[in-house]
This record gives structure tokens, C-alpha cells and sequence, in this order.
């Protein structure tokens, strides 16, 4: 209390210790400060009172030198920690982490550095930051992150620097680990919607690059490549989802969108190349988000494993959130997606049934009594193919369309809405009339065309059935 430091333009570092009735200056302690240097800031410790770092420059009189000094006394004795060594260009800010002494950035006219040892080394940090004026920097309390203000590149933030903190009090044997994950920032169910006004911007409006939605996770390894899987589960222990992501040597950091496995789909053994649903290219990807609460990540490297924990928050400018509404509707889906398995493994006989018909069909021309004797069924069983085909294949009231209308259950936000339990319903039926309809054809024609077929002897390697 009562602790104060001022910099001046012609080279004074002034501190008071009694809330400034009293002012002592201090540059004259300082070995190697160039004679009317501009002190642009000064950044009182958080860890020790008697601790402040001073940021220098005198390129305004031709010295581009860098400079940054420390004092642990309260300005009696002063250390340079900063200079042409250490860095590119002229310092202009400088920032302690706030919660682990060592962690230390420094913002110089060419570019960001990093210290994890007090200053002893610098660090250029080259991720993702270009070569830019660096003005100032902040690290905000709440969320860890890294605020950096430049000169005409815009604001950049380095999101969640606790894995940085971890490598600085570690010293360095953090990068010896197999796998370490570290603690994952609270995560949101953002609710998002495009602003009035522009929609396609080009190159008319500038627009940053907002933080990826989802959870960051963060993990460590000495590993030089290779694959981590990734298992999430819910407060249960019921896995929700499963992916790898590539891995480099050091730190690694990807995004769960807070998404699960994906529920299935109708899976029509079609002889096009499309699925028939218009719609499958978006529904493929679907996963369904999940409902706010606590979940861990389980990484897996080899023999290695390490895991963390997510906190999932609603989104706090909506309404409340019917969390048991949603886990109904997810556990809803799930039982309907078991059908739609069903239904999948039953469909795949089409395969066969498209293979004989289409073998009998090049016998036809050469085997005019094998025609004779399957024709009548071949063309029943052809007629009910086509038939499904056309059933499955239509474009807005197709089966695998109105199947894929269960869908509902994992974007609905709360209970369902009438229209919701309409789409809920028609896929009921619609999945009931799919089975029916496989049914009717492999206990139907397909059973009496492999009947037929099993009766009929054909001379040499020619076969309708394999």
C-alpha cells in the first residue's frame, strides 16, 4: 500500500512508498541506461512488492538496443534481463504471469518472446503470431488468456497460457512426460445465429477470427508423432465420444465441439452412387450436442494415458435450459437408432438380390429354358425392387428421408414442440413401413427366386447364386 512507480520520457523511474508524498529517482541505479530513454511502462510485481521490471527504448535517438531492467529492492540495485542477445528488436511492454513468478512475456517491435525462468532465456513465440510491433499485453484474470495489442494488426489472443505456467514451474520436465493433459477451460453451449446486415462479407468488412466453439483441451508429450484417442464420458462413465487427432512433439491442443458419436441412418444399399436422402450430406456429420454438466477426457498415446475434466455450462444469456428434457429426447434417439441398425443389417440382402438379378439377366440371351423357367419370378422380384427403390429414394417423402426426421431429438432444446412430435412419429412410421417392406420381399419373391433358382441346373461355371 502506498507503492508507486512512474516513468518518464526523458529517462526518470520515480517510486514512492508513501503514496506519493515522497518520490525517489531511481534511474540513476541502473547500469547501462541509455541517457534520456523513454520509459513506456513499468509493471509493478504481483508475487513481490519490492519487485518491478522497467521497459526502456531510445529509438527516437538512433539506439534500437533492447531493454528491460528488474529491481528486487524497490529501485536500489537494478538487473538488465533484457538485451540484443535475447531478442529481436527494441522492448515496448512487458508482462509477469500473475500466478507463476517465472512465466514472463515480452513485447518488442519485431515480435512476442517467453520466459519460463525469470528471464534468464527468451523464447520467440512463432505459433500462429506474425512479425508485428507488440504495444502492450495483459493476461486477463478469469480466463488465463494472453491480450495483446499491436500496432495496426489488430488485438490477438493467446487463449488458456496454464500449460505455459505448468512448463515454467515444472522447469522443463514437463517435456519429458509420455502424456499429460492439462485443465480444460469451462466450455459453453453457445447459442449462435448470423447478425442482420452483411452475410457474405469479402473483401469489403474486416472480420476477426473468434475462438473455436467448443472445449480447448490441451495436452503435453515427448512423443515425436503418432495418434491420440480420445474417449469422453459423462458423470455415468458412459462413453459419449470417441476420436484420434494427430500429435507433435510439445504441446498439442484441439477442440471438442461438444458434440456426440453419431446416431445412425438409414444406410439404403443403393445401385446409385448417392444416398437418396437430399439432406444426408448435413445429417452425416450430425452428432447431436450434449446437455450441460461434467465430463472427462481420457487420453490414450501408447501405454500412456492422462485425462482431464470439462465443465459444460448452459448458455447464460438463454432461458434455462429442461436438462432432463434433453437427456429424455437423447435417450429416445439412441432407442429409435437401434432400429434403424436393424432395419440396416435386414437391408443389406438387396446386394444379393441386385447380384442375382443382374447374373441371370446375362444368362437370359444364351439360356432360353433357364429363362423360361425363373422369367415369372425374376420379373416379381425386379418389379418389388424397383418398387423399394423408388420408396427409399424420394427426394422429400422417401423412407430414408422420414427416417431421418428422428433427428429432431437431438437439436430439440427442451420438450418437443407439436411439430417435432409429428416429425418424431412419421419416422416412427416410416421406419415400421421399411421393415415391412423388406419383409414382404425376403420372405416373398427373393424366398421363391432362390427356391426357383436351386432347381434349375446350368452347364458349366455359370452361377446365379454364389
Amino acid at each position: 500500500k502506498g507503492l508507486i512507480w512512474a516513468g518518464t520520457d526523458d529517462g526518470m523511474i520515480q517510486v514512492t512508498e508513501d503514496g506519493g508524498k515522497n518520490w525517489k529517482n531511481t534511474s540513476g541505479n541502473i547500469k547501462g541506461m541509455p541517457r534520456n530513454g523513454w520509459v513506456p511502462q513499468i509493471t509493478a510485481s504481483a508475487h513481490d512488492p519490492a519487485e518491478a521490471f522497467a521497459v526502456v527504448n531510445d529509438y527516437r535517438q538512433g539506439d534500437n538496443a533492447a531493454y528491460l531492467f528488474r529491481t528486487r529492492d524497490y529501485g536500489r540495485s537494478w538487473q538488465r534481463i533484457i538485451d540484443d542477445t535475447d531478442v529481436w528488436g527494441y522492448v515496448l511492454c512487458f508482462v509477469q504471469d500473475t500466478e507463476e513468478p517465472k512465466l514472463m512475456f515480452a513485447g518488442t517491435e519485431y515480435g512476442l518472446y517467453v520466459s519460463f525462468d525469470e528471464g534468464d532465456t527468451w523464447n520467440r513465440w512463432e505459433s500462429g503470431y506474425p512479425t508485428v510491433s507488440t504495444y502492450d499485453m495483459v493476461i486477463h484474470p478469469r480466463e488465463h488468456d494472453l491480450v495483446i495489442g499491436t500496432f495496426g494488426r489488430a488485438v490477438w489472443i493467446l487463449d488458456d497460457i496454464r500449460p505455459l505456467r505448468s512448463l515454467a514451474s515444472s522447469g522443463r520436465s514437463l517435456l519429458k512426460s509420455d502424456l499429460t493433459a492439462f485443465d480444460v477451460p469451462e466450455a459453453y453451449l453457445v447459442s449462435r445465429k448470423n447478425l442482420p446486415g452483411y452475410y457474405f462479407y469479402g473483401d469489403a468488412m474486416y472480420r476477426g477470427q473468434n475462438r473455436e466453439y467448443g472445449a480447448m483441451i490441451t495436452f503435453c508429450t515427448a512423443a515425436d508423432s503418432g495418434k491420440v484417442s480420445i474417449e469422453i464420458s459423462d458423470q455415468n462413465g458412459n462413453v459419449i465420444r470417441t476420436m484420434e487427432t494427430n500429435v507433435t512433439k510439445g504441446f498439442n491442443r484441439f477442440t471438442w465441439q461438444l458434440d456426440r458419436n453419431p446416431l445412425p441412418q438409414v444406410t439404403y444399399p443403393s445401385d446409385r452412387d448417392q444416398q437418396q436422402d437430399s439432406r444426408a450430406r448435413y445429417f452425416r456429420g450430425f452428432r447431436g450436442m450434449v446437455s450441460p454438466g461434467t465430463y472427462t477426457v481420457k487420453l490414450n498415446l501408447g501405454s500412456a494415458n492422462s485425462s482431464a475434466i470439462v465443465r459444460v455450462n448452459p448458455d447464460p444469456r438463454m432461458p434455462t435450459l429442461d436438462t432432463d428434457a434433453i437427456k429424455g429426447n437423447h435417450e429416445r434417439a439412441i432407442a429409435f437408432g437401434s432400429g434403424i441398425d436393424s432395419l440396416n443389417e435386414k437391408l443389406k440382402v438387396l446386394t444379393g438380390v441386385r447380384e442375382a438379378i443382374a447374373n441371370s439377366e446375362k444368362l437370359f440371351p444364351g439360356n432360353p429354358d433357364f429363362a423360361a423357367a425363373v422369367s415369372e419370378v425374376h420379373k416379381t422380384v425386379s418389379e418389388e425392387l424397383a418398387s423399394m427403390d423408388e420408396a427409399f429414394r424420394k427426394r422429400q417423402e422417401g423412407l430414408s428421408a422420414r427416417i431421418g426426421g428422428y433427428r429432431v431429438l437431438l437439436t430439440a432444446s427442451g420438450p418437443l414442440t407439436e411439430q417435432e412430435r409429428k416429425a418424431v412419429k412419421d419416422a416412427e412410421d416410416a421406419l415400421g413401413e421399411a421393415l415391412k417392406l423388406i419383409k414382404g420381399l425376403t420372405e416373398g419373391s427373393w424366398a421363391r427366386y432362390k427356391a426357383r433358382l436351386k432347381e434349375v441346373t446350368l452347364s458349366g461355371e455359370a452361377a446365379i447364386l454364389r
